[in-house]
């Protein structure tokens, strides 16, 4: 399921401008808010799933400063830790594997 502002706010007009209703101010008024309502909720969870992928991002990206502790990292060079941990520093001290061709 979708948060759809645009459709609610679609149906709002919709309502108010060619509903034979007694209330259809009322109702599209209603449905106007409840079309707002729905916007800061999406808005929220895409900051919150952007938030997550960062901090989630972090931890992969740079594990050995994720799992050092608060005393280790007073005195550890966070620049010399992220850059031993990149995956271009670990390839660099391994030869490269042979291709393998397949038949």
């Amino acid at each position: 399921m979708t948060l759809e502002p645009v459709a609610v706010w679609e149906l709002a007009t919709a309502v108010r401008y060619t509903s034979s209703l007694d209330d259809r101010v009322f109702l599209s008024e209603r449905l106007s808010d409840l079309g707002d309502k729905s916007r800061e909720v999406k808005d929220h969870v895409i900051a919150l799933n952007a938030q997550g992928y960062n901090s989630f991002h972090w931890v992969v990206c740079v594990p050995s400063l994720a799992l050092l502790s608060s005393s280790q990292r007073s005195g550890a060079d966070v620049e010399t830790l992220a850059a031993t941990s990149s995956p271009a520093s670990r390839s660099s001290s391994r030869p490269p594997r042979p291709l393998r061709h397949r038949a």
